[in-house]
């Protein structure tokens, strides 16, 4: 089967990385035979898709589209194809974005230290380590998380637990009456 030469050219002038990727999926074996389309995938693909969806600034469909890609391409991009790291270090960088646009934290942190040596990587990994829990360990081995929200504002948020200061005087009142209370008991159970 001979691969369409200009079908792959309408397809990324035309921005369907959809149906761009799934040729690219089906026809591998013949795009590496075929230097021409190669060489579309090796030098324009990456480039053009950045552009484009920097444009669109639609973070779902970048999210999709950008994991289709990194799946893809990760393992491919130096064996099947001649991708430079500069190249697809550009999509590592919009993916992580558009993974912490979708809150997908972990998959982005894990992605970052995979690449930590670019500097926005390291931002992500930074600002992830901030975000964590810190584990504190108590006398009865259980461990609690505490985590510090650097957005909420230092305010006093508590509120009294009586509403008046009747209220508390009748509650100390009460706590007086039942230690007498018990220690007459006591008393009693001494005699």
């Amino acid at each position: 089967m001979s691969i369409n030469i200009e079908e792959v050219f309408q397809l990324l002038q035309q921005n369907k990385w959809e149906e761009l990727l799934e040729f690219e999926r089906e026809n591998q074996k013949e795009i590496i035979n075929t230097p021409l389309v190669k060489k579309v995938f090796d030098d324009y693909f990456i480039d053009a898709l950045i552009h484009d969806l920097e444009n669109k600034k639609d973070d779902i469909y970048g999210y999709l589209i950008l994991k289709r890609v990194y799946q893809r391409f990760i393992h491919h991009r130096n064996i099947t194809y001649d991708i430079s790291d500069e190249k697809f270090q550009k999509v590592v960088i919009k993916y992580l974005k558009c993974l912490y646009s979708q809150k997908e934290f972990k998959l982005a942190y894990k992605i970052a230290n995979d690449w930590s040596t670019l500097e926005y990587a390291k931002e992500l990994i930074n600002h992830y380590n901030k975000t964590q829990p810190k584990i504190v360990e108590h006398s009865t081995d259980d461990k609690v998380r505490v985590s510090i929200n650097p957005d909420i504002q230092k305010i006093n948020h508590t509120i009294s637990l009586f509403k008046s200061k009747q209220e508390y005087e009748f509650f100390m009142l009460l706590e007086n009456i039942i230690q007498i209370i018990l220690l007459i008991q006591m008393l009693h159970l001494a005699v």
